[in-house]
């Protein structure tokens, strides 16, 4: 009995100055996604065979990770099948070798984490050359308040965010230049807004002092990453002719 003809793979076309892209047809679907410099991303979904022009869906996308443009997929295959007729499981062997694909094309670095001081610090979605899509954060979350802390990649200052049931607090904290103590600067901008808060938390909330135990620790760690691996970002070539 002869053995069953291989699927085609994808093709992937790497990361050239940010922009790299996927595709892959099989049978009457035509699925691709390009990476761009842009801030949004692009998936593509051809059908032909469908009525008397092929049906076509293009999707904008926005800090794309594998799950999200696995999801994005899968909902997008769902809208074709409601328009055209498709093979039973095409979806399924469309997503064959995906992920190494998409590794290809979106070579994201491991993501860095830790605890230090009561604070979860992550540093992820960092690419080769590329930062546009990496989130640095550190977040402390107690019994009633969870507090967000996230520094602009120009490393001029942070934003922060405060959540508590019933509030929702954001704001932003700008470092000077030349630049302050970044620890002091935070800590005066939540006592300027700390009390409003906590005020219109549906229980009681834990003292500033409580949520911001373990901070300067926490920053000086985070900090230090952002030292030794600062945000760096692919050539702007979009005045060149």
């Amino acid at each position: 009995m002869p053995a069953a003809a291989q699927e085609p793979p994808w093709s992937v076309v790497p990361p050239t100055s940010g922009s790299a892209s996927m595709s892959r047809t099989l049978e009457n679907v035509t699925l691709t996604y390009k990476r761009t410099t842009d801030d949004d991303d692009h998936l593509h979904i051809t059908v032909g065979n469908c009525g008397s022009s092929p049906w076509e869906m293009d999707e904008s996308l926005n800090g794309v990770t594998a799950a999200a443009l696995r999801d994005a997929i899968a909902e997008e295959i769902d809208n074709a099948k409601l328009n055209c007729k498709l093979a039973e499981g095409i979806g399924d062997r469309l997503m064959a070798g995906f992920d190494e694909a998409f590794a290809k094309v979106k070579p994201f670095a491991p993501p860095h984490r830790a605890t230090v001081g009561g604070w979860q610090l992550a540093d992820e979605g960092s690419m080769p050359g590329d930062d546009s899509e990496r989130s640095v954060t550190m977040t402390k979350a107690l019994a009633i308040v969870t507090m967000i802390y996230q520094p602009y990649q120009t490393g001029e200052g942070a934003s922060l965010n405060l959540k508590c049931k019933g509030a929702d607090y954001g704001g932003g904290v700008d470092f000077g230049d030349p630049p302050e103590d970044h620890v002091k600067v935070v800590t005066k901008e939540l006592a300027d807004d700390y009390a409003d808060f906590a005020k219109d938390c549906k229980a009681k909330p834990e003292t500033q002092t409580e949520l911001l135990q373990g901070f300067p620790e926490a920053l000086a760690t985070l900090e230090g990453w952002l030292k030794a691996k600062p945000f760096v970002y692919p050539p702007d070539n979009s005045s060149k002719q």
